[in-house]
């Protein structure tokens, strides 16, 4: 059961509805065979403390900002913020338990890695592969993937401009994985799936599959095409992060396979685009003359002033949305998606960087960005470690440590661009990649008390 938690995450609308009650299955059964363990997802009182003033300035926050939208076109609820933000807080402690309680040993970890992979084959069978089929032209396939986005896809909501005449792979001709959009869907792939397939394949890892670089070559270059038929800039981006990242961490040899790869793939690209009519259109639609674009960066330059107006404690959770909307340029506020959506619903976070720094405030940012910053530390000295990995088991923790690295190349830069950066899946493999550094210690009792979730 525990091994389906993430594949699971790919039933993008049914899992967010349903995605606590799933989460709590797995964690209800381990503590009814093991009712001790309830020990170890019980957190310090430091980290409840912290998480308390974590909750308190943010309610602080709500209540200075709430004068101002409850005059607004769309006003926001004080009560509803609050819960959301304590939805969240839940999420990342079920998280954390799911993985304290499951991530034990690894043997485990090389399940959970196996199993997210095999949940991964099965969704480019059944999802993606045909919605890329569509995006060419096989319109046979259309019937099929409307019935199954309208019980898994999400949608957005006001956007009754096409969904109401299928799904988002159907009616904008992009693969989306039903996720909400395209940049989601390569969000998805560039943060949770291709840095594991990436890590296996630096690390040369034989436990996760017997014949590895097959398999492991094989997903990365189906990925590629994934990527590249969502038809989105976020797509682009995503495959040159995870190339360069591969690139740098790499060891010599696979580097120079790498390099040479890169020259063959760009002069490939270049060709294509001047001879292959499909991809001309969809580089030039999406790379170099990429319009629509006027809403993103509006919204970013109003969640920069956002942030400037309360630096400090910032909006509180949900309320950025009536200061992007005073502070949007007017230049950006001349499209269909504005006039429609927006200005009627309220003016979402497109960037979730600024949006972080927008709603939470230094108070909250800085420490934060602290904690990140001395994790990604301590994943890179780690990995230093393992360098000179032999065994099958330590080429297993390197390989891991590569991956987590991998994914923080991607989601870095990301979280400056994309809006929904951290879902469910992608909580559970930073806290997966968090208790693999924890067990790849030589006595595998790393000194948890660097981190806020200890318990």
């Amino acid at each position: 059961m525990q091994l389906l938690l993430l594949p699971l995450t790919f039933l993008s609308k049914f899992f967010n509805a349903h995605a606590f009650f799933i989460a709590s299955l797995p964690i209800l059964w381990m503590l009814f065979k093991n009712p001790l363990d309830i020990k170890k997802i019980i957190p310090r009182r430091r980290t409840i403390v912290i998480w308390v003033i974590i909750i308190l300035l943010q309610i602080l926050a709500m209540l200075i900002s709430f004068p101002y939208t409850s005059m607004s076109a769309v006003p926001i609820g004080i009560v509803q913020s609050v819960v959301l933000l304590l939805k969240q807080v839940v999420m990342i402690w079920m998280i954390y338990s799911f993985t304290k309680l499951y991530i034990t040993n690894q043997e485990n970890a090389v399940k959970f890695i196996r199993w997210a992979l095999y949940g991964y084959a099965i969704y480019a069978i059944l999802v993606i592969m045909p919605e890329v089929l569509i995006t060419i032209g096989v319109h046979s396939l259309d019937g099929y993937i409307n019935t199954l986005a309208s019980v898994f896809e999400t949608r957005w909501a006001g956007r009754t401009d096409f969904y109401q005449l299928g799904s988002y792979a159907v009616t904008q001709g992009r693969v989306n994985g039903f996720e909400g959009e395209s940049p989601v869907f390569a969000n998805l792939l560039g943060v949770v799936y291709l840095p594991i397939v990436i890590g296996l394949l630096i690390g040369k890892d034989k436990l996760v599959f017997k014949k590895p670089k097959i398999i492991l070559w094989v997903m990365v270059i189906v990925s590629g095409i994934f990527l590249l038929m969502a038809k989105t800039t976020t797509g682009i981006l995503t495959i040159a992060l995870l190339y360069l990242a591969w690139l740098i961490l790499a060891d010599h040899h696979d580097r120079k396979l790498l390099f040479l790869l890169g020259l063959v793939g760009i002069a490939a690209i270049a060709l294509a685009y001047v001879f292959v009519t499909p991809v001309h259109n969809v580089l030039t639609q999406f790379l170099f003359e990429k319009q629509g674009t006027s809403n993103r960066l509006g919204g970013t330059i109003g969640l920069i002033f956002t942030f400037l107006s309360t630096p400090f404690l910032g909006t509180g959770q949900g309320f950025a949305g009536y200061f992007i909307t005073e502070y949007i340029p007017t230049w950006s506020t001349h499209n269909w998606e504005y006039e429609n959506v927006y200005s009627k619903l309220g003016y979402p976070v497109l960037s979730g960087f600024f949006g972080w720094l927008a709603q939470y405030g230094l108070i909250i940012m800085v420490p934060l960005l602290f904690f990140v910053t001395k994790y990604i530390i301590d994943l890179i000295n780690r990995r230093k470690q393992y360098i000179q990995a032999q065994s099958d088991n330590e080429r297993f923790y390197y390989s891991m440590l590569n991956s987590s690295l991998v994914t923080f190349a991607v989601l870095i830069p990301s979280s400056f661009l994309s809006f929904d950066i951290f879902k469910w899946s992608m909580f559970l493999m930073l806290f997966f990649y968090w208790r693999v550094l924890s067990l790849s210690a030589d006595n595998q009792t790393f000194p948890e008390h660097h981190y806020i979730f200890k318990s």
